[in-house]
Parts: C-alpha cells; structure tokens; sequence
C-alpha cells in the first residue's frame, strides 16, 4: 500500500512541471542607494489556488551584496492598474503579475537569484540577475537617536525632527489617490517632512473591507488587489516627495463589535464571517488568527517594506478596542513585533497609539520591542488656545529650569576649583612648614598644625566635588538625559542682557508680548468689552431705511423700443423700533456683561502687577549681585595681599602659622564670595530672561576623559 502511494504521488506530481519564470524584467540595471529596485515577472507550472498562502507558493529572492553576503526577501503577487483622476477618477485593471521589492543600502555589483516553491509542482529558479547600485544623496533610515532616546536620527547621524500632518484616509471613495496629489506636495513645499497614513478598512486596506463586495475571504487578498495599488501609488508618491510615512497596520474599529467606528461586523476573522474569532478580543489569543496576521505582516513587508522612509505603526488608539486586556495585547505585541522585524530587512521602527494622555498602557508602552510610542491630544473642553498657553508655558518651565540648573552647576564647579586651589596651597604651606623645622625656624608643632589644615582643606575638596556631582545630576534630571559625574564645564557664566539696566516700563512691555497668559487674558478682554458694547446697542432703538425705484415698458412684444411708452416708479420709508418693556431681561444682560469685563479688567491688570513686580525684583536682585561682585571682587584683591605677606614672613621665619592660615582663610572666604556673587547674577539673569522670553541654551558639556 505505501509503494501504491507513492507511485500515485509521484504520478499526480509529474501531471506539472516545475515552477518557471517568464518575463522577468528589472526597472533599472542602476539603482541609486537606497532606491527601489524591482524585479516582474509571471510563473507558469503553478498548482497553487491562494497566491497569499506561502504553504501554497513560496517565491523569494536571494540578494548578494558586493561583500558577498546574502539577503532574501519574499515575492508578492499583484495587479497592475492606471488611474484617472479629475471628475470621472478611475482606476483600470491591467496584468497580474510576480513582484520582488529591495533597496540596497551598499553602493556595487549586486546580483539577485529568484525561487519560487510550489507545494504542488516543487521548485523552480532563475537568474543570476545583475545590477549596480551607485551612490545617492539618502541618508538612511530612521531610527531612535542611540545618544538620547527622546529624539530621532538618520543612519548617518544627522537629526530627524519630524513636521507633518495626519492624512489617514481620503475624502472620497473615488479619489483614493488623486487626494494624494494635491496633499503631498502641499506637506512638502511649506516644509514638512512627513505624513501618518492607514490601511483603512472604509479606504485602503490590506485583508478586507466594509463594501462586502466581492466578499472578503480571510488569508486570500485577491479581491483586494486595487487598494493594494493604490496603497503602492500613495506610498511611493510620498517617497518621491520626501515625506516619511507612518503606516498604521489597523485601527481600533477593526475591533469593535459595537459603538463607534465599530467595524466587526465586516472583519474576516469574525467567526460570523468565516473567521476563528467569536469575539474582538479572540484576535490577540486565537492561534489560528495570529497565523493569519503574520501572514498579512509578511505580504505587507514583502511588498512595502523596501521603502526607507517608513516606520510601522500596530494600531491606532488601541485602547478602543472591545474588551481591551492589557496582558493578553503586550503579549500579542511581544510575539508579533519581533516577527515583523525580523521579516523587514530594513528593521523599521515600529510604534502603537492611544486615544489620549492618560489612558495608555504601561505593559505596552515600556515593551523593549517598541522603538516609540504615541497618544493623540484632542482638544477636549480646552481650547486650541488654551492648549497653546499651556504648552508655551510648560515649554518656558522646562527652559527655565534648565537654565538654572546649568547655573547650579557653574557655581558648584566654581567652588570646586576654589577647595582644589585652596588645597593646593595648604601642601604647599606644609611643604613650607617642613622645610622651616629642617632650618630650626619652627618646630614639629607647626607641621602637625599644616598637617591638619591640609586634611581640612581635603575634607572642603571632597564636599565641593559632592556638591558639583549632584548638581550635575539635577541638570542632567532637567534636561532628561544622561551626563557623566566627571563631566567638565568649561564654558563661561550666561551673558548679560544688553539692556538689563534699561527702563523698567520698555521691559514690561516686551515681558506683556512674550507672556502667553496675559495674551490669553487680553483676548478675553477684547471679547468681553466686544460682547458688552453688542449688548449695550442691543437697548437702543433701530432705525431702518428702505428705498426702491424702477422702470417699467409699456407696450408689447415685437414694438421696437423706441416706440414703447416708458412708466418710473419709486418708494421710500423709515421705519424706528423700539422696544419699551422687556421686562428688565435686556438690563440684566447688560449688567451681567459689565460685570464680565470688570472681571477681565481686574484679572489682566493683576497679571499685569505681578508681572511688573517680577521683572523690578529681577532688576533689584541683579543690581545687587553687581554691587556684591565689585565688592568681592576687592575682598579677594586685600586677601591676595595679605596672603602674599603672610607667605613672605613665614618662608622668612619670622610670620606665626596662625598668621598664615588667617590669610589663606580669608583669601578662600573673598573666593568663595566671589563665586557666590558670581552665581546670584546669574540666577537673577536667568529670571530676567525668563520672564522676557528670552530663555537660551547652552553649549553642552566636555567629558574629561573624551
């Protein structure tokens, strides 16, 4: 019986032959680095059924870079299509084809080899196919900055800050792609870099969608062989036009059996659709359903993932989804993230959105497999306006807080250098003190007494360097990133204000225009005595005009005009309104919008106050600074001196070491004033700054051991 299998098997396999291809051709034999290269072709000796099941008909392709090493990639199926756009947009079925997708990242001689497995027919090979890739001016993928986590780069360093808009769908059904074409360049030629894209099941989507028509079938992607081109259409188009692309693989409606945007009804891997899943929910834990998403993630990077100005995202606003669970969703992430990576060559970065601050999840949101993470702010009850108040405000807090911390660290680091000076001196007096009981100038007593000062001044230098550590770190918790406790400051204290002693009433009125509070506040008010004066006019009579005149021809058709009688005819009137009782309501409106711009009056000129007492303080507090400054400044020149005289009479043997330790006392207290003083200029200039709008940044740091 098992021969008789066999035999039959090897019979039902010979009825095809192997795999071949046919018209395999390349779009270019020159591919610019990290430019599309793409092979098409079409296979014959096929027994597949599903050209998406990889169990049915696997086709890859084996790349070889100049060094010799290899990369494969899968093949996806597709069709080709025309658009039209304008009144009449169409899109207009053409040839079925085999597609291969790669952008080389290493400029040479590349070669490529195809193969495609058959489950029924075995398997067929072509090529060696060879191209060249030159060099371009891509600078790579983007990636998390490696050097602080809060920021994004290019491959080759440089900095991507991205500036775009969110363009998840088209406005209608018939302009999928044409909408594109007016919305990408709009991004690009007023400065933005970037767009945030869906597979929409009501737009552009991957598996199914919600017309029904023709119906859906779960792993079989045939029907939806035209969004996927003009998926290929948007996606390319951004690429072309600079713009990076953030593909959000699915949205919470797919997942949502009721309420809002619920879209389970249509979804194919609802069991009422065919599918494993009785509930939304099922999608995370089913087996059987998380095989066919990997399946749609393979075809998706098969087919899209050769673009390096893309990055994934899993879901928007996930915590949408019916029934949400957090364990089982971070552990749908945790398997499937690492499978998408590990099939996208380029590894592009992969994120996932919730609705709102607030409402995210920790377990996802810290998963090591996500590169970054999101939550979309709608305005809610706030105004734009508000929102933007509190964003320049935190904004200004942050700066602020930078600023003083940096300060924090000039004066710690000036203050060390003071203890190391003042140590190195009191070596020196031991030196001293040695040298002057060899010469029988002073006695044992005198070296233990410049022995202990000089563990004294030791104890001063590790506390100074304590305090420097900790205000580095203060400034590193302030900027949110990492700075080594050896770091070394050397840049001088912030600048002055050139006009910090000009006339206070020239630096409120600056402070007014930078303040987004008192600009929320003056607004009001503009509306408030706006909102008073329409009701103010709303009691007074009206008076209304009216007017009109005309020409009428007598006569009848077929009389030339000349010959008609010709008949004028006007009106006019006036007519006043007043409105003599109400019953108070009109009083009572005016009363309360009175009251509503007194209170916007007095909360405006209390900003206004405090605002003003602010920047007097800040002036006081830097004259005084200046004033400590010219008389530390003294303090230290009198020090110095009485230091110098003091050493002078010591190594003369004539001068008492309580003498000489009075002197370098009072020469370290001058310093450490100076510094002091140093530090509350400073202070007082970052809150003069502050309050103008005026914050600034500062050159970084300089490790000591680079």
């Amino acid at each position: 019986m098992r021969f008789l299998v066999l035999l039959l098997s090897s019979f039902a396999t010979s009825l095809w032959a192997a795999p071949a291809f046919n018209g395999v051709a390349a779009n270019s034999t020159s591919i610019g680095r990290l430019e599309k290269y793409e092979l098409s072709f079409t296979l014959s000796g096929t027994s597949f059924s599903n050209a998406f099941d990889p169990a049915q008909i696997d086709v890859s392709a084996t790349f070889t870079d100049p060094l010799g090493g290899t990369h494969v990639v899968h093949g996806f199926y597709m069709r080709e299509y025309t658009k039209t756009c304008g009144p009449t947009a169409s899109l207009t079925a053409g040839a079925y084809r085999w597609k291969v997708r790669y952008s080389p990242a290493m400029t040479g001689n590349w070669s490529v080899s195809l193969s495609a497995v058959d489950s029924g027919t075995g398997t067929g090979t072509a090529g060696p196919y060879n191209f060249t890739c030159t060099t371009s001016s891509k600078k790579g993928l983007i990636r998390v900055s490696p050097l602080d986590n809060r920021y994004f780069q290019y491959d080759d360093g440089s900095q991507f800050i991205p500036i775009g808009q969110n363009l998840a769908w088209s406005t209608t059904g018939n302009y999928y792609t044409c909408d594109f074409d007016n919305w990408q360049p709009d991004i690009a030629n007023n400065g933005g870099n970037m767009m945030r894209w869906w597979f929409a099941t009501f737009n552009t989507a991957v598996e199914w969608d919600e017309s029904g028509t023709p119906h859906s079938v779960l792993g079989n992607y045939s029907t939806m062989l035209d969004q996927h081109w003009r998926a290929d259409e948007i996606l390319d188009q951004s690429r072309a036009r600079g713009l990076v692309t953030m593909i959000t693989l699915m949205n919470m409606g797919d997942l949502r059996a009721s309420g809002f945007e619920s879209k389970w009804g249509y979804n194919v891997y609802n069991s009422a659709k065919g599918g494993p899943c009785s509930t939304p929910q099922q999608f995370f834990t089913n087996a059987s359903a998380k095989d066919y998403f990997k399946r749609r993630l393979r075809y998706t990077v098969a087919r899209w993932g050769y673009l390096p100005n893309i990055m994934w995202e899993t879901f928007n606003e996930m915590d949408f989804t019916n029934g949400y669970n957090s364990t089982a969703i971070t552990a749908w992430h945790q398997e499937m993230v690492p499978y998408l990576k590990a099939q996208d060559l380029n590894r592009h970065m992969v994120s996932v959105s919730f609705s709102d601050p607030g409402v995210e999840d920790a377990n996802v949101f810290s998963l090591p497999e996500i590169d970054f993470t999101g939550y979309h702010r709608y305005s809610g009850s706030a105004s734009m306006e508000d929102e933007h108040v509190a964003f320049t405000q935190a904004e200004r807090a942050v700066l602020q807080q930078v600023e003083q911390a940096y300060v924090e660290v000039l004066g710690a680091e000036a203050r060390l250098q003071i203890r190391r000076a003042a140590s190195v001196a009191e070596r020196r007096h031991l030196d001293e003190a040695r040298r002057l009981v060899v010469a029988g100038s002073k006695t044992s007593i005198d070296v233990a007494q410049a022995d202990a000062r000089v563990a004294s001044a030791r104890v001063a230098e590790v506390r100074a360097d304590n305090a420097r550590a900790q205000a580095i770190a203060a400034l590193a918790q302030a900027i949110a990133g990492d700075l080594p406790a050896d770091a070394t400051f050397t840049t001088p204290w912030p600048a002055p204000l050139v006009d910090e002693d000009a006339a206070l009433e020239g630096l409120v009125a600056e402070a007014v225009r930078a303040d987004p509070e008192l600009a929320r506040l003056n607004a009001e008010r503009v509306a408030s005595a706006q909102a008073r004066e329409a009701t103010r006019l709303a009691t007074r009579p009206t008076l209304a005009a009216t007017a009109s005149a005309g020409v009428d021809a007598l006569g009848t058709y077929g009389v030339p005009p000349d010959d008609r009688r010709v008949a004028g005819a006007w009106s006019a009137g006036v007519t006043l309104s007043w409105q003599l009782y109400d019953g108070g309501a009109r009083r009572a409106r005016l009363r309360a919008a009175d009251a509503t711009l007194r209170a916007a009056d007095a909360e405006l000129a209390d900003r206004l106050l405090g605002l003003r007492a602010q920047l007097s303080a800040a002036r006081l507090d830097i004259a005084a600074a200046k004033a400590q400054q010219g008389a530390a400044a003294a303090s230290v020149a009198a020090a110095r001196e009485q230091l110098r005289q003091a050493e002078a009479r010591s190594a003369a043997g004539l001068g008492t070491s309580a003498e000489l330790t009075d002197a370098q006392d009072a020469l370290t207290q001058a310093l450490g004033d100076a510094a002091d003083a140093d530090y509350q200029l400073a202070a007082a200039r970052t809150i003069l700054r502050y309050r103008l709008g005026r914050l600034v940044t500062h050159p970084g740091h300089r490790e000591s051991n680079p």
